[in-house]
């Protein structure tokens, strides 16, 4: 009977977020809202925390095989339950940080006089201040990482099972990788919207808004930190997918970070001006080419002092890659002589790489366990 009434709460629940927090037919529903202090968000958390108690119950007391086998109904509410809190605990705030902004925006409402040559003479038009519809999504971008670092923080100190450990890091990953292709889209957006400024007439902007990609980059950064520390448990000693992260995949994030924060600055400096066109045309050339030019030797500086093989390795395909963008796209637009220029520097930096290359092979990729098993043998003879 509890668990009858438990889903019937979360299917009530469910109906109330439908219409309290996505009515798009009522166009005034946030206008008189209170966010964060109103009913709708503490019946999500009653929910939530009725769920998390249930789960409690069942880890302090837990029930006998027997009637596991017995009751078929108990095996499968270990699984949904704690999806259910899952998805409950982040649509709370989620929903609530959506109808938050939502009802800033609507505030933000003043009618003017209208400026359209087609408007009757003394026809008012109402102005609302756009700038909260770009914040509001990229405060969701940022809860997102805070949430999903939480969350990791409780898979590493108290969540020891195996599945639920390895859930939590394919939910980091999607985490990560929706900020890349979603969360710095908008960042962009809001900082285009501050830089534009169409409204200045009607409403000041605070400089504020183009700081909070930094914020966003400091949440990305624990979130990529607390996963290689999941990583590191027990969980995932037997599988290689931890020195694949911390060699390979961390660094690739790092690198879309790096190149899209050269974007922004380039983006701000040059807003306004005849060269911006010219000048985002040269960062995604040579630009990312430099970054990722000296980022691929700071990898393989760092690889060789720790000894770590998939590091090198990463490096040295990332500045493969480099050298084939700088050969086949960078140079496609320049005339002879630059070309020629441009050809026998990349030939003189291939010299280099194929002399250290030949210097440092072993050490490049040979296997990091053979050389300490080296190692030993060598200071026990």
């Amino acid at each position: 009977l509890g668990y009858v009434m438990i889903l019937l709460a979360v299917f009530s629940l469910v109906h109330d977020w439908a219409t309290s927090y996505y009515g798009y037919f009522e166009e005034s529903l946030f206008k008189f809202w209170n966010p964060f202090f109103n009913m709708h968000i503490f019946t999500s958390l009653f929910v939530s925390f009725s769920i998390g108690t249930i789960i409690f119950v069942h880890h302090k007391k837990e029930i006998p095989k027997e009637i596991k086998k017995e009751f078929v109904m108990y095996t499968i509410f270990e699984y949904v339950l704690p999806i259910l809190l899952l998805l409950i605990s982040y649509f709370a705030f989620s929903n609530e940080i959506n109808a938050s902004y939502e009802s800033m925006y609507q505030k933000s409402l003043i009618q003017v006089p209208s400026k359209e040559v087609w408007a009757e003479k003394g026809a008012i038009m109402d102005v609302y201040d756009y700038i909260y519809l770009n914040l509001k999504d990229v405060v969701l971008g940022m809860y997102n990482l805070f949430f999903f670092s939480v969350l990791s923080i409780l898979a590493i100190k108290r969540w020891k099972d195996n599945m639920v450990r390895w859930v939590v890091f394919g939910l980091n990953l999607l985490a990560v990788t929706g900020f890349l292709f979603w969360s710095l889209h908008e960042l962009a957006t809001l900082r285009d919207s501050y830089l534009l400024n169409e409204q200045s007439e009607y409403y000041t902007q605070s400089s504020v808004l183009l700081y909070l990609r930094y914020v966003s980059f400091a949440l990305f950064a624990i979130l990529l930190w607390l996963t290689n520390k999941l990583l590191k448990t027990e969980t995932f000693n037997q599988f290689t997918i931890s020195k694949i992260y911390s060699g390979c995949i961390v660094h690739l994030f790092i690198l879309a970070i790096l190149s899209n924060e050269l974007m922004n600055i380039n983006h701000i400096l040059s807003f306004g001006t005849d060269a911006n066109y010219l000048s985002v045309s040269n960062t995604y050339k040579f630009g990312f080419t430099i970054i990722w030019g000296v980022y691929s030797f700071v990898l393989i500086a760092i690889g060789i002092f720790r000894k770590n093989k998939v590091l090198r390795i990463s490096s040295i395909s990332l500045f493969g890659f480099t050298i084939l963008k700088l050969l086949l796209v960078d140079t496609d637009n320049l005339s002879t002589g630059y070309k020629v220029v441009a050809y026998m520097m990349l030939g003189a930096i291939l010299l280099l790489v194929a002399f250290l290359y030949q210097k440092f092979k072993v050490l490049i990729f040979d296997d990091d366990e053979q050389n300490k098993d080296e190692t030993i043998t060598n200071s026990e003879i």
